[in-house]
């Protein structure tokens, strides 16, 4: 999923080295919070000020590479038509990976506590 749009910066926070976390209000697309790569940085650090209008584009899928890819790849079977299907694949696996990994901690929890 790519697209383009103007949009208006509504919060920025820092996060990683020299990353950000950039939420904003674009015309077409309705609010959207993404990760800006660079966004922390003394260059970019004024562009994302609150309320500035700002040219943005949005890839849901970054990394070529990724599992992510792979999985949307698999499914769309480069058909247009089954992006969407695609995209809730993915979401779907992302969901049962991050719930794994919260049940396993909270196992993990109750292993460590003293009975």
């Amino acid at each position: 999923m790519e697209w383009t749009d103007q949009g208006i910066v509504l919060s920025a926070r820092p996060h990683g080295e020299g990353g950000m976390v950039v939420a904003l209000l674009t015309h077409d697309h309705g609010r959207h919070a993404g990760f800006v790569p660079g966004g922390g940085s003394r260059r970019a650090r004024p562009t994302w000020q609150l309320g500035n209008l700002v040219e943005v584009s949005w890839r849901a899928i970054r990394r070529s590479d990724s599992w992510e890819r792979r999985v949307f790849d698999q499914v769309s079977k480069g058909m247009k038509s089954r992006r969407k299907v695609a995209i809730v694949a993915v979401a779907r696996k992302k969901l049962v990976r991050l719930w794994a990994r919260w049940r396993d901690r909270e196992l993990a929890q109750r292993a460590a506590a003293p009975s």
